[in-house]
């Protein structure tokens, strides 16, 4: 049997809980830096944004090659290295339980779409 602080602990754990503004069902935000432009993956939709810092707006570049939609973002890795940026993820082309697959590209805030590349 737990002592009474303890049970006091745990209910102070499970109000702070109800009252977090994160949802548990989605994913944070997730979001690179790359050639000093920020990106945005938006897991509802895998679309790929970049944010326009002269109009303060977002520019859609297009789908991402996984499947963010279907995990609410959970279980992908977007990642920048150097000019490249990296997305990690069940494949869009694939069925469920085929595991994971690397895609890059070289994002460009000119770029009307992006040319993913499977590693």
């Amino acid at each position: 049997m737990g002592t009474p602080s303890s049970s006091r602990d745990a209910q102070e754990e499970e109000t702070l809980l109800r009252r977090s503004p994160v949802s548990v069902s989605q994913s944070p935000p997730i979001v690179a830096v790359v050639n000093n432009e920020l990106y945005s993956l938006e897991a509802s939709s895998n679309e790929l944004k970049i944010y326009l810092k002269g109009s303060n707006s977002w520019k859609n570049l297009g789908p991402v090659p996984v499947k963010t939609d279907v995990t609410k973002g959970w279980g992908i890795a977007f990642k920048p290295t150097g000019d490249e940026l990296f997305v990690i993820g069940a494949s869009s082309n694939s069925y469920a339980g085929q595991g994971m697959t690397i895609y890059n590209c070289f994002p460009k805030l000119q770029a009307d779409k992006l040319h993913w590349r499977t590693l």
